[in-house]
């Protein structure tokens, strides 16, 4: 009672094809080239309060419409779920959720500090590492480093990222756990 149910106010299909300027990257920003996108359609809900997810729907929220740096990185986010479940064998993302097992046995289980349970936790620890190396990719580390330690939602997730970036990262590329880099020419 008294909660008012989202509104859709866009639904991106896949034969839609945004230019640069209608996706809110400004020059401040880093001007960097958009990301490529894993999954569709994207749906975007009004309000604050709605929390992005990437499945069944990638759905951001209009949190953050003045905030380009942290709407871009909530996108690239949710899309690492999606990249992860589509494009990254399952066994390469159960043989690195093993081996942070190992390496971090106790993490929180709850939010702020982790995700919905153990599994999502671990499971956040790649994505976020990817989120980072993404983020990097787009805007450069600093400022890549400066959103993820802005987020109050996987504190604990994020700082572990942000301390552990190298250990994380190895562990990552030795399953076979990253996203392709792309070509300038493609």
């Amino acid at each position: 009672p008294g909660r008012r149910a989202a509104r859709t106010v866009a639904v991106l299909e896949p034969e839609i094809v945004l230019p640069p300027e209608h996706l809110a990257l400004s020059r401040e920003a880093g001007g960097a080239e958009f990301p490529e996108v894993y999954v569709h359609p994207i749906a975007i809900e009004d309000g604050r309060q709605v929390i992005p997810h990437s499945h069944p729907v990638l759905t951001l929220n209009t949190r953050y419409l003045d905030d380009d740096t942290a709407q871009l990185a909530t996108f690239v986010h949710e899309q690492l779920h999606w990249f992860l479940t589509d494009h990254v064998e399952r066994a390469k993302t159960n043989a690195a959720l093993t081996e942070l097992r190992a390496l971090y046995p106790t993490v929180p289980t709850a939010l702020p500090e982790g995700a919905m349970g153990e599994r999502s936790t671990y499971l956040h620890l790649i994505v976020c590492h990817l989120e980072l190396q993404a983020m990097t990719a787009l805007l450069g580390e600093q400022s890549a480093r400066q959103q993820l330690e802005r987020w109050t939602h996987y504190t604990w997730v994020y700082r572990t990222v942000l301390t552990e970036t190298e250990r994380i990262g190895e562990l990552l590329r030795t399953h076979g756990v990253v996203v392709p880099e792309r070509s300038r020419a493609e």
